[in-house]
Parts: structure tokens; C-alpha cells; sequence
């Protein structure tokens, strides 16, 4: 058996009642008062047992508008004042939307004691057939309602736990929920197990260009422009900070100069160096590289190889 809530179990109730009004209203001619009543506290007790959320996607699928819009429509008429015609409007909206369980329900009281043997009368039976329909559509439509039941009642004895950084949203399309990377804004259908951290600040890997001017002291004092450099260390600075120079002003590129001045292999290039991660280059080269912003040139940078101007390129 399975466990019924408070809440549901106060949905049978209302239900019930709801149903009895109705009864009584048709009886006493179609009393609007008790009609009235009698919609409400079924409306109101179905969704108590079933729960709002499945209560709104039940009536406002797509292949139920036309039912729901009769259903509705006939109880506002009740509720106007005509409850004969709200009545004929409404029972045809109603068996739009429940004609589906109709099956599910006669076989249920056919196993009643007494309704069984009512509803198993040569002339009943018949009818009741038709209603019912074949066994093995009835079959389908009692093992997908019992695995419904199912796993919404371990659904609901599972306390969900929705890891931080992540919001559960039901989406518009298909009303079913999803779950929402509030740093990614990516959103995935399986419920997320870990906490969704936010975006690095600091990338594992960076692309950059250099120009490499060397000086008699650095660590490999020649290149492919001269096989013997004899400048200084200051030589050499005032040199790059001429081309720093030229590069602000919109001149010429980094690329440019790289190709024609820079004592690194790379100047075919224009300076590229590529994709790199850290511990690649030396340790002053890399920190200003990963210090810079995409399309940011840095100042004079100093390493064993000699001094750099760094653009940063992705």
C-alpha cells in the first residue's frame, strides 16, 4: 500500500463532498447553489490529492485545452446563474478530460462485491465493455498509472537536496523542472550532485605574443638577426621602449615589429607563441602573461633571455 499525506487524504474528503453537492444538485433540479459547491470542493480536493503543480499541467496540456476550456467554461456558466446549461457544458468537458480513467475505474468496481455483479448483468455488461474498452488497453493504462503513483510517492518521500549554486526551475515548453548553473547559466534535466562553482578568474592556459630584445648578459646572447649581441642591458631597454612606444600609438603592431626585430624564433610568427599553461615559460615571462587582459600589452618585462614586450592574445 502506499502512504497517503494529510493533505491528501483531506483532497478525498473535499472531493467526495464536492461530488455528493454535485449529486444533489442535479436531484433538486439543478440548484445552482449546490451545483456551485459542489465544483469548488471538487476542484479544491483534487488538487489537494494530486498537488497544484500536476493540477495546472493536467488541465493545460495542448491535446486538453478544448476540454479544460468546456470544463471551466461550464462551471463559470453555474456559477452565472444557468446551471443547466453550465451543467451540459461542463459534463461534456468532464468527460473529455477523464474519459481516459474511465477504464481504470470500471474495472476497479467490477471488483466490488456488489457493483460487480451489477456491472457483470447481461445487459449492463455490454455497456460497461464498450466503456472499458479492451483488456490489454486497460491493462497499459492501470501499470502507467500505478508506476506514476509510484515513483511520485518516492519522489516526494526523497528529500531533495539541490547543491548550492544551482536553482531548480520548471520550464514553460515541456512543465517539466530543470536545474539552472546560477554561475554558468547552463542547465542541464538530472538533478545536480555537486555545488556549481563560479568560472575561474584565472585561466590554466593563455595565448600570447612577445618581442624579445637580447643584451650581452643574457642567458644566450645571440638570434637569428645576430649571431653575436653585444648591446647592453640599457641599450636594449631603450630600444624596446621605443617600440612600446610606437605600438601605443597605433603605429605599428606588436606583430609587425615582432617579425622584423625580434631576437626570437618566434618573430616568423609575429611573435606567437601559442597556447601555453603555467610553468611553461619562466616565471616573470608567465606571471605578466597571465596578470594581462585579452588584447592588453604589457610594460618592459625582464627573464634570463633578455626583455619582452607581451601582448596577450587569448
Amino acid at each position: 500500500m502506499f502512504d497517503i499525506t494529510d493533505t491528501q487524504k483531506i483532497g478525498v474528503g473535499l472531493a467526495g463532498f464536492g461530488i455528493a453537492f454535485l449529486f444533489l444538485g442535479v436531484l433538486l433540479l439543478f440548484d445552482k447553489g449546490l451545483l456551485a459547491i459542489g465544483n469548488i470542493l471538487f476542484i479544491c480536493g483534487l488538487a489537494c490529492v494530486i498537488g497544484l503543480e500536476r493540477t495546472f499541467r493536467f488541465f493545460f496540456q495542448r491535446h486538453k485545452v478544448k476540454a479544460s476550456i468546456a470544463f471551466f467554461g461550464g462551471i463559470t456558466v453555474v456559477l452565472i446563474g444557468y446551471p443547466l446549461i453550465g451543467m451540459i457544458i461542463e459534463s461534456y468537458g468532464f468527460f473529455l478530460l477523464f474519459s481516459g480513467f474511465f477504464p481504470v475505474a470500471i474495472n476497479f468496481l467490477r471488483r466490488v462485491p456488489i457493483l460487480g455483479r451489477i456491472l457483470n448483468m447481461p445487459g449492463i455488461s455490454g455497456i460497461v465493455d464498450k466503456l472499458a474498452g479492451d483488456t490489454n488497453r486497460t491493462t497499459k493504462i492501470i501499470a502507467r498509472a500505478f508506476l506514476r503513483t509510484k515513483f511520485d510517492t518516492m519522489a516526494d518521500s526523497t528529500k531533495e537536496v539541490i547543491p548550492p549554486g544551482w536553482e531548480k526551475r520548471l520550464s514553460r515548453s515541456t512543465g517539466i523542472h530543470y536545474y539552472l548553473n546560477l554561475h554558468t547559466k547552463e542547465s542541464q534535466w538530472d538533478c545536480p550532485t555537486e555545488r556549481a562553482e563560479p568560472p575561474s578568474s584565472h585561466p590554466d592556459k593563455v595565448q600570447a605574443s612577445h618581442l624579445l630584445v637580447k643584451h650581452n648578459k643574457s642567458r644566450r646572447p645571440s638570434s637569428w638577426r645576430e649571431e653575436n649581441i653585444t648591446r647592453t642591458k640599457e641599450e636594449a631597454r631603450k630600444i624596446l621602449q621605443g617600440y612600446h612606444e610606437r605600438i601605443l600609438s597605433g603605429e605599428v603592431t606588436l606583430a609587425q615589429l615582432a617579425q622584423k626585430y625580434s631576437d626570437c624564433s618566434s618573430a616568423k610568427r609575429g611573435g606567437d607563441l601559442g597556447p601555453f599553461g603555467r610553468g611553461a615559460m619562466q616565471k616573470p615571462f608567465e606571471d605578466a602573461t597571465f596578470a594581462l587582459n585579452v588584447g592588453e600589452l604589457s610594460n618592459i618585462v625582464e627573464t634570463d633571455s633578455g626583455l619582452h614586450l607581451i601582448e596577450r592574445t587569448q
